[in-house]
């Protein structure tokens, strides 16, 4: 199943495309490197000790701390950043769990205006408890804490963070972010809990969230309270969450769960593009609750864009009602290009209600969508009321009016792990519209398609409905490069690209290291569009990337391998 693929290429996800070393061997020319232990027993001491532009190099161990970047615009990293080596990530722990001040028991705090030249790197940050308000008696951010700060936080395992304690309400297990323009990236955030986010909770912030594993991370509400956001929440914020995989994530509490994968409330213009959600749930624990939005709850103030996201087995329940297995939402929000497909919303007392999408207040768009096989006592796929509503060019499993909509089975590629790329032969393959009309009129264009038109859902698939009188070898418009198909792949996977002149044209094959394995084309080849082979049996399970260079052109295509 899909969730036994993620997990066997979930370290592998972590990854440093292009090797840092070049880099580093020049900037740290002109920069003080202190080692950890070898010049500075603890890592705390050595952050005191450098200034802005130096590096805190720290050597595998268990580091028990609590550490604070004071303000200074440094790299603390593991030796990952020279060797590329995930378990070096596994064995650099710096373990928060004995606090010198049990109210302040984050693992690492940016809490001194740090910007993105402050950058942690390559470590295992677990079991801190977060920077607890008494006043309140709330804590935030058990494993970071960024307050009025915006690093880097890149390539790390954040994890065992958080508390379950119910008299306090916890809002970021893994990580918190107020009014922070943090960067995100490359990061596995598993096994975290806290009330509100069990994985990344950014409130009045702008983070990029990109490229990360969020999984097994659990929201639960206290006696008086809901679990929010069981991977991720944002509130009054405007993230990018982009390129994730959002796994086996929970929200819960006794009056109800909301967002089992992410609870946005009161967002403005938030971009969620390109993840995968998955296997997330949200549920009422006892009678009266229910649960919203398994995969995605969402509470917009201004247009916000959901895009190009697998949302699937996701399922919201409770003894009281459950809504939007796959999504929740409320609010002026374009759904495009999405794949929809077997969530579930159920109960007990009440019929559970928009299998897929519950809209409820709301102005969605919905465009270039495929909705299949959710299931809900009241409208399996989509629910709606209380606002205007545009379904167009989307594949609805039942009968919706609306331009250039269709009820007809997407043929998936399927299997095990189940594959949501979509068959030659799809009836929605080039069946989507590239020019979206929003409700205040304005003109979205979609231009990053192969084929005649987008596809409709999520996986861009490298076929061509063909007209009258079109050839396969049809000199394009344009340099491309499709994605592999199919992707994920046993062994054998096809490559299509198109050349829009004659021109030299090189394609290369890198593995998760940035090491290229194979030049696959080096030539110059007559206008056209290509097809090619490849042939994997020789390497092992994993994420690839083909890269094509042509006449100033470059573009990158990542692969999954799995035998």
């Amino acid at each position: 199943m899909l969730r036994k693929f993620l997990r066997e290429i979930e370290i592998k996800r972590v990854f440093l495309f292009f090797p840092l070393i070049e880099i580093l061997t020049f900037t740290m020319v002109f920069a003080n490197i202190i080692h950890v232990p070898a010049d500075s027993l603890t890592i705390q001491a050595g952050i005191n000790g450098v200034v802005d532009g130096d590096t805190v190099l720290v050597a595998p161990g268990i580091y028990y701390e609590n550490i604070n970047f004071l303000g200074k615009g440094i790299l603390l990293a593991s030796h990952y950043i020279f060797d590329n080596d995930t378990t070096t990530i596994d064995s650099t722990i710096i373990d928060g769990s004995n606090p010198a001040n049990p109210d302040s028991a984050s693992v690492v705090l940016f809490i001194s205006g740090e910007d993105t030249n402050s950058v942690l790197k390559g470590f295992t940050i677990m079991n801190g408890g977060g920077i607890i308000d008494t006043f309140y008696y709330n804590a935030k951010g058990g494993g970071i804490y960024c307050y009025n700060s915006s690093p880097v936080i890149s390539h790390n395992i954040i994890k065992n963070n958080g508390t379950t304690d119910f008299l306090l309400f916890v809002y970021g297990g893994g990580i918190y972010c107020y009014n922070s323009q943090a960067v995100i990236k490359n990061n596995i955030i598993r096994d975290n809990v806290a009330g509100g986010a069990g994985g990344i909770c950014a409130s009045i912030s702008s983070p990029i969230i990109s490229n990360n594993i969020i999984s097994n991370n659990t929201a639960i509400g206290s006696w008086w309270g809901s679990g929010l956001g069981g991977g991720i929440i944002f509130s009054y914020s405007s993230p990018k969450i982009v390129n994730n995989t959002i796994i086996n994530n929970e929200a819960s509490g006794e009056v109800g769960g909301l967002g089992g994968g992410i609870y946005g409330y009161r967002a403005s213009a938030a971009l969620i593009a390109y993840n995968i959600i998955t296997n997330n749930n949200s549920y009422g624990r006892f009678y009266g609750a229910g649960g919203d939005g398994g995969g995605v709850y969402i509470l917009v103030d201004s247009m916000s864009v959901f895009r190009n996201n697998v949302v699937t087995n996701n399922w919201s329940s409770g003894p009281w009602n459950g809504r939007g297995g796959g999504i929740f939402c409320r609010g002026p929000i374009i759904i495009l290009n999405n794949t929809i497909c077997n969530n579930t919303a159920y109960n007990g007392d009440y019929p559970g209600v928009g299998g897929g999408i519950y809209c409820s207040n709301s102005e969605p768009l919905i465009v270039n969508c495929i909705l299949w096989a959710n299931t809900a006592e009241v409208d399996s796929q989509i629910y709606w009321s209380d606002g205007a509503i545009q379904v167009t060019f989307s594949d609805i499993q039942g009968v919706w009016e609306g331009q250039g909509n269709i009820n007809v089975d997407p043929l998936f590629v399927g299997g095990d792990p189940f594959d949501y790329n979509l068959q030659e032969g799809s009836p929605c393959v080039d069946a989507g519209t590239d020019t979206i009309i929003t409700a205040l009129g304005d003109t979205i264009i979609i231009n990053d398609y192969s084929g005649n038109s987008p596809d409709m859902g999520a996986l861009e698939s490298p076929y061509i409905v063909m007209v009258k009188d079109l050839i396969i070898d049809l000199i394009p418009s344009h340099y491309f490069l499709s994605q592999n198909y199919p992707n994920p792949f046993n062994s054998t996977t096809y490559i299509n690209y198109g050349l829009s002149k004659a021109s030299k044209v090189t394609i290369k094959l890198y593995n998760i290291l940035g090491q290229k394995i194979e030049t696959l084309i080096d030539e110059y080849r007559a206008a056209g569009t290509y097809r090619i082979l490849w042939d994997a049996s020789a390497y092992p399970s994993g994420v690839y990337f083909c890269q094509i260079h042509v006449d100033g052109y470059n573009l990158t295509k990542k692969m999954c391998l799995l035998k």
